[in-house]
């Protein structure tokens, strides 16, 4: 069933607004990689953007404002080439990663849509701080290892 843009945008707010109800952000970017539509939950999870994103930003200003969020020292004169691999990685994502950012542990998944328009969402994996963890015994590591480790990293429990 074909559907003109104006159909085509009340579908993705509908889409971003169901998403909302079960805590998922969604971004999604038209195939120039500007935005076209998000929910209230990429601001929750995304605060850096609140009051900045806007319809027709591209992808560069956003992982811009994402990377000044979260580089310090020496990491922030390598911003540019950090853009340019987000943007590359944007364009060819086919499977779900995991990252974190500001005390949670993210989910990312993107698909382009048939019209050539790229959907991403997001989902928080971290339990809520009154969730038990699983075995009972396990405790926090100190530090992040995903945040040092290249794509394609494997961590296997126990078991």
């Amino acid at each position: 069933m074909e559907c003109g843009p104006v159909k085509q945008r009340e579908m993705y707010h509908l889409i971003a607004e169901l998403l909302n109800t079960i805590d998922i952000a969604v971004c999604i970017f038209d195939d120039q990689d500007r935005t076209v539509v998000w929910n209230s939950t990429f601001f929750t999870f995304f605060p850096e953007h609140d009051g900045n994103l806007f319809a027709g930003e591209h992808y560069r200003d956003n992982l811009r404002r994402f990377y000044r969020s979260r580089l310090v020292g020496e990491e922030c004169q390598n911003i540019e080439r950090y853009i340019d691999e987000g943007v590359e990685r944007h364009r060819r994502q086919a499977r779900p990663f995991v990252f974190s950012h500001r005390g949670r542990l993210l989910r990312v998944a993107s698909l382009p849509l048939p019209n050539g328009d790229r959907i991403r969402i997001w989902q928080n994996l971290k339990p809520a701080p009154h969730a038990s963890a699983e075995p009972s015994d396990w405790t926090d590591f100190p530090i992040d290892l995903l945040e040092y480790l290249a794509d394609g990293a494997m961590i296997l429990d126990r078991d």
